[in-house]
């Protein structure tokens, strides 16, 4: 199962109501597709661009903060039933640069093994990012990456595969999203998702 660029696509309309933006490399793994298993109906996701954020720059950061606060606002022109965001790593970042710099609001986010001290001396912010946003913060490395304060919910996964390869989290972020947020048993099995990375290409699963 493989995800594959195929043309620009721009949405009139949106059949699959549940908007996740979404770390790259969760969706698009060298090895397995667990996250597209899991999120393979009814949902429209938008995929982040894999880069390693410890060697961007501060305003290379802001500028792609800019981009995807701008194709967001595009895309959130639809009206969808549900915004989540689930990143990996430093890309969990974005869920708070979009929500100070831009006021872009999730219902939902799931961060995965996000190193939470580049939030220090943030507290107010955080404080209101977490009345707006139920945030769950999953790991699996137990003294790195452990929160007790800043999320709704703190969890450990232990696993010995990288998150991305990891039936475990995808099942787990599954969960939270289409149990809790979406308050559904099962999303419908007649609405294949959509994908596309941030940067407009349409994407598809076979």
């Amino acid at each position: 199962m493989n995800i594959k660029d195929t043309q620009e696509f721009k949405p009139l309309t949106i059949p699959n109501p549940h908007f996740l933006l979404a770390s790259e490399k969760l969706f698009n793994p060298p090895i397995g597709n667990n996250f597209c298993n899991e999120f393979k109906d009814g949902h429209f996701i938008s995929l982040m661009d894999y880069e390693d954020m410890s060697k961007m720059s501060i305003e290379e950061i802001i500028a792609k903060t800019k981009d995807y606060a701008f194709r967001l606002n595009q895309l959130f022109e639809v009206s969808f039933y549900s915004k989540a965001f689930i990143g990996l790593g430093q890309d969990s970042l974005y869920l708070y640069k979009l929500y100070t710099d831009y006021n872009i609001i999730f219902d939902t986010a799931v961060l995965i093994n996000f190193d939470f001290s580049v939030l220090e001396n943030h507290e107010s912010i955080i404080k209101k990012i977490n009345n707006d946003t139920r945030i769950y913060n999953f790991y699996s490395d137990n003294k790195k990456y452990k929160d007790t304060n800043l999320a709704h919910v703190s969890q450990h996964i232990p696993t010995r595969l990288s998150p991305a390869l990891s039936k475990r989290f995808a099942l787990e972020t599954n969960g939270v999203l289409v149990n809790g947020s979406y308050e559904m048993l099962y999303m419908q099995q007649n609405s294949p998702s959509q994908y596309r990375m941030i940067n407009n290409k349409m994407s598809v699963i076979d």
